[in-house]
């Protein structure tokens, strides 16, 4: 079983090997309920770091597709949820 990061959790681990990750993030849910762009905060700023995939208003459960990225575009997609995350604590 893959490390998870502790500021998000992916619940299907056999979806990773299909390029299709599903998430529960608890705390992405919190912030939006505080966020001054709503639910729709997670979507425009993963947008503004030039990463697309998930639905608009999603936070607290969605999917992620990671098919045919590399390494090191997976770890940028990483570092992009934790900077919101950390953005608004």
């Amino acid at each position: 079983m893959p490390e998870q990061d502790p500021l998000l959790r992916a619940l299907n681990y056999q979806e990773v090997t299909l390029g299709l990750m599903f998430f529960l993030a608890e705390n992405l849910y919190q912030i939006s309920q505080k966020a001054k762009k709503g639910r729709y905060f997670l979507y425009r700023d993963l947008k503004d770091r030039g990463i697309s995939g998930i639905k608009p208003g999603l936070t607290r459960q969605f999917k992620l597709s990671t098919f045919g990225l590399a390494r090191e575009e997976l770890e940028m997609v990483l570092s992009a949820f934790r900077e919101i995350i950390e953005s608004y604590q």
